[in-house]
């Protein structure tokens, strides 16, 4: 019904469907690449992602790029977006801190990419595929020393076995036969029973140890970080590394998850 309306009205529609036809045309061809600093760390620690991009097509005035993160993860330094430009053929590089506070597996990425046209009324969204698990384990508390005692296994170790032989906690002493060194010759038996007595030391020796852990439900009461199954693991997790170090085998029986079945890992 109003002419002028239409006549100042239709070229801005043809502008902005010109400019949607053209907008949908354009492939963003980029390189990028995902890395994080460690893929193995400890409560608490720091991971720091870095995202290289290189722009291998035409000007890009701006791109917005986004890093998908878990819930849990928290950023303590930098972003996980950002909006850049690119020129042809530019290359970026930029990185951020975060940190996970409770043990498991936690995946970095996808990667979005997205850029808008002039007018800012359409986008094109591309997802990279490259995703980075970070393993977080509990912390390992320095354990001096454990009194177990164990069936022997032909292995020397460090385990008491309460049999004599090589070692070096005093077991008892014997009389002198044939073939035992000179140095271990109790000198003091020696003159109180007129005879030659030598000192025995307690056999040392590997030996399997299994740990069961109790993972029910029920001992997730709490928060995610305070919870006797977070205790739980952290106790198993250093009983483990200590009997570890020490050359025995481990192993482990998980209880209850899921609900009333029993997971292993052998020796």
């Amino acid at each position: 019904m109003d002419w002028l309306f239409l006549a100042i009205i239709i070229p801005v529609f043809m502008v902005l469907f010109a400019g949607a036809v053209l907008f949908y045309g354009k492939q963003l061809d980029i390189d990028v690449d995902h890395m994080v600093s460690d893929n193995r760390v400890f409560e608490q620690d720091h991971v720091t992602v870095t995202i290289s991009m290189k722009n291998k097509g035409k000007t890009i005035p701006m791109v917005e790029v986004f890093d998908n993160l878990p819930e849990n993860v928290s950023i303590i330094e930098g972003s996980n977006y950002g909006v850049l430009s690119l020129g042809a053929g530019e290359q970026l590089t930029f990185s951020y801190q975060l940190q996970c506070p409770v043990r498991g597996h936690y995946q970095v990425g996808p990667l979005y990419l997205r850029i808008r046209d002039h007018s800012g009324l359409f986008f094109h969204e591309t997802i990279m595929e490259d995703v980075t698990t970070v393993t977080v384990i509990p912390p390992i508390e320095d354990i001096g020393s454990m009194s177990l005692h164990g069936k022997p296994n032909p292995h020397p170790g460090i385990m008491q076995t309460k049999r004599a032989g090589i070692g070096t906690e005093f077991f008892g002493i014997r009389e002198y036969a044939s073939g035992d060194t000179f140095k271990r010759i109790n000198w003091k038996a020696l003159a109180r029973w007129n005879k030659p007595m030598v000192n025995e030391f307690e056999l040392e020796s590997t030996t399997d140890v299994i740990i069961m852990l109790d993972a029910r439900g029920i001992q997730t009461i709490g928060n995610a970080t305070q919870n006797p199954l977070e205790y739980n693991i952290k106790a198993a997790a250093s009983i483990a590394s200590h009997l570890l170090k020490q050359r025995d085998r481990v192993g482990l029986i998980a209880y209850g998850q899921p609900e009333g079945q029993l997971q292993w890992v052998y020796p």
